[in-house]
């Protein structure tokens, strides 16, 4: 480089030239690895995007690393970059420390079923690098007194030197239910989700039955099943790699074998839950998705975001009992607030998560009760926990469950600090959750549910519980009200002299339906 000036004394300036002459560019001569003993090293080469023989860029090497960090195999990474055997090589020298992928847990885990005892026991063994090659291999057994099951799963993220991921799945689950509706005495059918001439047992009439709102009634009039699954999976998936993010398309098939036990004495109301108990029913379903992340981790996130959308097509030319079409379509936006070093010099960041999710139940085309090949309405071929539903502790967090819903649309403003890595978190947050059981009448207004709290969350594997202080409140349609109105709901903490002061303590859990 050099400079030439050229001075003007009429207008007092003076002006420089930089001549600038580029020197050769620097090239990759070899890249290496350091600190595997466990990973074969392939395994780790494939993740990268820079190459020998490549121009260095700093670009590939910000994405091979943020790569490596996402196989989750690895509980930190450095690099080094060295001088090379020739003029202009460098070599990159990756310095990994790789993490615990084997474990084997036993103990209690919180969750279940949507109305299922929510403490079980459990066993679980998985290994996320089998053989050293990445491989995933599972096998967990879960016991409560009302659920059990015993899971097997293999996948693999590639196939061989392409980012395919498949994975295979047997399962076998027994699940019971309490409390459900029994076929009212003289009630001319069953309940199929749709009809309105027929009632439950405890009332004596459909009429007398809507004008309750379709509350249950006392418990005698209650029954219980049980419910026997064996199911079969297969998930496939290709991800992309780009400098500014992943896209991942995946697909799925699975198949079920259901059948429901009860006792002579009752007599179910729901249709669906009738044919189960008549024979065994298969369940087909298939899935389709893609996913945009734009996340720079995938887990300790500190920036970036996620789109996704989805379809499960059950049913319909496949056969079976389940009839539906859901699709679904989300987004979540990530942002460092602040960040700063903590004593142990270790990096502290407040995050701030924006999120929302749309679902919609779908009409499906199938032979329904031999009436001949149409579209018919997803309540006909679903049970109600099968539709969509607010569990009110992951969606609408503080409110008692909500089913049997056709629409979903859950937003939420989430505040968290990691008090312990991987242990608990702080978090706050304020949530928008919108429900409706009818596709059609969402034009007259939606039942809005809204939670705004505070509280703590696990961060265990097995324990994914969470504490909170919750404020409610619903803006929604009271019994037959043909306008919504806006309701405060009363807590048990910090009540005051009103009705609807107060705040709820809520424990959150996992939870998953059948």
């Amino acid at each position: 480089m050099s400079v030439n000036s050229e001075r003007d004394d009429t207008t007092m300036s003076v002006k420089y030239t930089l001549d600038i002459t580029e020197g050769p560019q620097g090239f990759i001569e070899d890249i290496i690895f350091t600190g595997l003993d466990k990973t074969k090293e392939y395994v780790m080469r494939r993740e990268l995007e820079i190459k020998a023989g490549e121009v260095f860029s700093k670009e590939k090497l910000i994405t091979s690393a943020q790569n490596l960090y996402n196989t989750g195999l690895l509980a930190n990474l450095d690099y080094d970059l060295m001088y090379g055997q020739t003029e202009n090589g460098v070599i990159l020298n990756w310095m990994l420390e790789e993490g615990n992928t084997k474990d084997i847990q036993f103990g209690a885990t919180f969750g279940g079923t949507l109305n299922s005892f929510p403490i079980s026991a459990f066993v679980q063994w998985n290994d996320h690098n089998l053989f050293g090659r990445a491989k995933d291999l599972g096998i967990s057994l879960t016991l409560s007194p009302d659920t059990q099951s015993l899971n097997l799963s293999f996948g693999d993220k590639w196939f061989k030197n392409y980012r395919w991921a498949n994975s295979f799945s047997f399962g076998v689950s027994h699940s019971k239910y309490d409390g459900e509706l029994q076929l009212g005495v003289g009630a001319p059918s069953y309940y199929n989700g749709r009809n309105t001439d027929t009632w439950p047992l405890g009332y004596s009439s459909a009429t007398e039955w809507l004008n309750a709102n379709k509350e249950y009634p006392s418990s005698k009039n209650l029954m219980s099943y049980d419910l026997l699954t064996y199911s079969l999976g297969y998930n496939t998936g290709y991800t992309f790699i780009f400098p500014i993010g992943r896209l991942t398309v995946s697909g799925g098939a699975s198949v079920s074998l259901n059948k429901a036990f009860y006792d002579d004495i009752y007599m179910p109301f729901e249709k669906l839950i009738y044919k189960y108990g008549q024979r065994w029913q298969f369940s087909n379903k298939i899935s389709f998705g893609f996913q945009w992340d734009g996340r720079d981790y995938v887990t300790n996130t500190t920036k970036g975001y996620v789109l996704s959308a989805s379809m499960t097509y059950a049913g319909g030319i496949l056969g079976g009992l389940s009839n539906y079409i859901k699709v679904n379509g989300s987004a979540a936006g990530y942002l460092k607030l602040f960040s700063f070093k903590n004593k142990e010099d270790e990096t502290k960041n407040i995050m701030l998560c924006a999120s929302t999710s749309v679902s919609y139940m779908l009409k499906q085309f199938y032979n329904y009760e031999a009436n001949g090949w149409n579209w018919y309405d997803p309540k006909l071929g679903a049970t109600k926990y099968e539709m969509l539903y607010i569990d009110g502790m992951t969606i609408g967090r503080g409110f008692s469950t909500v089913i049997d819903q056709a629409f979903l649309w859950d937003n939420m403003l989430e505040l968290s600090y990691v008090l312990v890595k991987n242990v608990v978190q702080a978090e706050a947050f304020v949530s928008a959750t919108a429900v409706n059981d009818e596709l059609s009448d969402i034009k007259n207004g939606m039942n809005w549910y809204f939670a705004t709290g505070f509280g703590l969350k696990l961060k265990i594997s097995g324990f994914p519980l969470g504490l909170y202080l919750v404020k409610n409140a619903t803006y929604r349609f009271e019994g037959t009200d043909t306008t919504r109105s806006f309701n405060w709901l009363g807590g048990s903490y910090f009540h005051g002299k009103r009705d609807t002061s107060g705040m709820s303590l809520v424990l959150a859990i996992s939870l998953s339906l059948i």
